[in-house]
């Protein structure tokens, strides 16, 4: 007992001096003393809350402790993974005030970061500024941008996107179509979404288990169930495994046409599939039984 005293004491102190440690970084970032290699180890935990980065990135450009692109990479790469797309866009042009040339890589990272804040606005804008003045953007810096505009509910202008693509190049690849896909989902455009699958197709590109999710889902929301279920029927052929997603939006659109016996058939072989059915497999299965 003695022995499981000691180690919990331990292990009390341990945490203490961890939380020691953090208060005393972020006290020095305060007041001007974090040093560089402190900044950096910082920007690279991903534990760390959106005001300790911010706070962080303030000090460190105060201090002068960016040196080159791929520091200033690792910060916009921190504001991305929180969704800090006004920072990464600011460290693109505290670059610029330092003569730090933005390479691709760094680019990139700010137009994911409008991404994840669905900033599509900014994000278009820093792609075109890319193609008049460089870097030149790729097919990723595309695909997050045609991403921001999904996300954003630019169905639209996602498509434009990927239309442009194709005449002009990069060539789109999946993960632009699948953009593009979403953005026909959300607005329940399905012919287009077919449409972006033939395309897919046509390009001889392996389609993910996520796109065929949103084409079934376009389908089930646009009203053609029969549509959604030959998409789903579909899959084993592309050699893709239906997931909850996917079993949710065709059950959904026979629950929407009362085809009660066919929703309880899907959600049976979901379960013989290992697949645990969620709240809204139930509801939609209910729902068309009850009809």
């Amino acid at each position: 007992q003695a022995l499981l005293s000691l180690l919990s004491a331990l292990l009390s102190l341990s945490s203490s001096l961890r939380s020691v440690r953090a208060h005393a970084e972020m006290a020095g970032a305060a007041h001007g003393m974090l040093s560089r290699h402190q900044g950096l180890q910082l920007l690279r935990t991903s534990k760390k809350t959106k005001q300790e980065v911010r706070e962080a990135i303030s000090a460190m450009l105060e201090l002068g402790h960016f040196h080159d692109a791929q520091d200033f990479t690792l910060a916009i790469g921190a504001c991305k993974m929180r969704a800090m797309w006004e920072q990464g866009l600011s460290m693109l042009t505290a670059m610029q005030q330092r003569a730090v040339e933005a390479d691709a890589i760094c680019c990139g990272a700010a137009i994911s970061a409008c991404e994840r804040g669905r900033a599509w606005q900014p994000a278009l804008a820093l792609l075109w500024e890319m193609r008049r003045r460089g870097p030149s953007p790729n097919v990723i810096h595309f695909s997050a941008a045609a991403s921001a505009c999904e996300k954003g509910t630019q169905w639209a202008r996602t498509l434009a996107m990927v239309h442009g693509m194709d005449i002009e190049g990069p060539s789109p690849n999946i993960i632009t179509y699948g953009a593009a896909i979403k953005a026909c989902e959300r607005g329940a455009h399905w012919p287009l979404a077919l449409s972006c699958l033939m395309d897919v197709q046509r390009r001889g590109l392996k389609l993910s288990i996520i796109a065929m999710n949103s084409a079934i889902s376009a389908c089930e929301k646009g009203q053609q169930w029969t549509r959604a279920l030959a998409l789903f029927a579909g899959l084993p052929a592309m050699l893709l495994s239906p997931d909850i997603m996917s079993y949710s939006a065709s059950i959904s659109g026979c629950a929407r046409h009362q085809h009660w016996a066919r929703a309880a058939r899907l959600l049976d072989e979901a379960r013989r599939g290992q697949i645990a059915p969620d709240l809204i497999m139930y509801n939609a299965t209910i729902s068309a039984n009850a009809v």
